[in-house]
C-alpha cells in the first residue's frame, strides 16, 4: 500500500516494491509508473483508506473463519442457533469499523481529536434506538432479537462512517488530507 503523506510519498517506491518481489500495489491515481511492469497498480482515491478497508476485510474473513470453530471451543449448540445473524453483522461491521479508525486518526493527526469522538457518539446515538426497534420489533418491523441488535449496530457503524466522510470532504482544514 502506497502511502502518501506530508513528507512522504511511497508511491515514488513502486519499482523498488516491483524488484523486491511485489506483485500488485495499491497506489494513487497518477503515481509514478516508470519502469513498473510486472506489478499491477490498482488505483485508489486514498490508499490510507483503501488500507483501512483492507485491514476491515481481513478482519472481517478471520471473524467468519472463526465462526466454524466456536463448537470446537465449546460454544454451546442453543447459543450459536441464535447467533448466527448477529455474527455475520458485526464480521461486516469491522469493515466501516475499521475505516473509520483511519478517520480517526487523520482527525487527531491535525489536531481535531475530538472529531473521532463525536463519530463514536454518531455511532451511539443511531445505535441505541435502532437496536431497540431492531430488537423488539416495532411497528411494521419483526422482532430480529440478537440478529437485530447485530444489524442495528452496523447500521449505526456505517453511518457514523458516512458523516465522517462528509465532515473529510466538506471542512476546508481537512484539503490537504485529501488528493
Amino acid at each position: 500500500v502506497a502511502l502518501k503523506g506530508d513528507r512522504y510519498d511511497a508511491n515514488a517506491f513502486l519499482l523498488d516494491a516491483q524488484q523486491r518481489g511485489a506483485v500488485a500495489a495499491l497506489c494513487n491515481p497518477g503515481a509514478n509508473r516508470s519502469g513498473v511492469t510486472s506489478m499491477a497498480c490498482i488505483e485508489v482515491a486514498d490508499t490510507g483508506l483503501a488500507l483501512g478497508a483492507l485491514v476491515g476485510t481481513g478482519g472481517a474473513a478471520l471473524m467468519g473463519v472463526t465462526w466454524f470453530a466456536l463448537p470446537l471451543m465449546g460454544q454451546p449448540e442453543e447459543v450459536l442457533a441464535v447467533m448466527g445473524g448477529y455474527w455475520l453483522a458485526i464480521c461486516v461491521l469491522m469493515i466501516p469499523f475499521s475505516v473509520l479508525l483511519v478517520f480517526k486518526s487523520a482527525f487527531e493527526a491535525v489536531g481535531r481529536p475530538w472529531l473521532g469522538t463525536g463519530f463514536a457518539f454518531v455511532a451511539v446515538i443511531v445505535n441505541v434506538p435502532l437496536n431497540y426497534v431492531l430488537i423488539w420489533g416495532a411497528g411494521p418491523l419483526p422482532m430480529l432479537g440478537l440478529t437485530g441488535a447485530g444489524i442495528g449496530s452496523l447500521v449505526a457503524e456505517c453511518v457514523a462512517l458516512a458523516v465522517a466522510w462528509l465532515v473529510w470532504v466538506r471542512l476546508r482544514s481537512l484539503r490537504r488530507m485529501r488528493l
